[in-house]
């Protein structure tokens, strides 16, 4: 990968942190109550979760159009010999959460915002371990995931 797509990589996701944050901001501040508020935080996790696939899908295209190595072996990288980093940053980044969201949303539904509050710290956790995998992926193989 060239060295200037690094830098690009970073930027997107120092972007991606900072509006991230002011969303939160913004679903706290404005939520009236706490339903409101649980609701607030889980369509930024929805929304996070969204950008995160984009993102993915994305650095793999720009991988395939930036390098001489075709996309298969990338790939073949990734899922095979990558594979103890690259399926849990899958599973624990984008599949987890989904999946806790949809928890989240029928727990705000039937007004049990301490369940769907617990449920929400978890999807955090779930995100968070997928970033550590996400990074090492980026420093072992230099693919930003």
């Amino acid at each position: 990968m060239a060295p200037h797509a690094g830098r690009h990589a970073r930027i997107a996701r120092t972007a991606f942190a900072i509006v991230v944050a002011a969303a939160a901001v913004a679903s706290v501040v404005a939520a009236p109550d706490a339903r409101g508020m649980l609701g607030g935080f889980l369509a930024l996790l929805m929304g996070a979760i969204a950008l995160r696939v984009v993102t993915i899908f994305v650095s793999l295209v720009v991988l395939n159009l930036e390098q001489r190595i075709p996309i298969a072996a990338v790939l073949r990288e990734l899922m095979i010999q990558q594979g103890i980093f690259f399926w849990p940053r899958l599973l624990f980044g984008v599949v987890v959460p989904i999946v806790l969201a949809a928890m989240i949303w029928s727990t705000v539904q039937l007004k049990h915002t301490q369940a769907a509050t617990g449920l929400l710290y978890l999807a955090v956790v779930a995100l968070l371990f997928g970033e550590f995998f996400s990074k090492f992926l980026l420093f072992s193989v230099n693919i930003p995931l």
